[in-house]
């Protein structure tokens, strides 16, 4: 389905980034400081509570792109 909206993400080491366009052209931006490189560099892996914050993140990027 095509609602007219446009959605990208950037998945880095200090943030999640998003921008959004939505239906009547106007620009949303948001910035989320997970620290994901933080985890990966000293166990070599996400540690269960950043999983949890970054699936939150998810869901909620989710209800915007709908």
């Amino acid at each position: 389905m095509d609602n007219g909206r446009v959605y990208a993400v950037d998945i880095g080491s200090n943030a999640i980034r998003s921008l959004w366009i939505d239906a009547k052209g106007r620009e949303h931006k948001s910035r989320v400081p997970l620290r994901l490189g933080a985890d990966v560099f000293a166990r070599g892996r996400l540690s269960p509570t950043t999983l949890r914050k970054l699936s939150m993140l998810f869901k909620r990027y989710s209800a915007h792109a709908r």
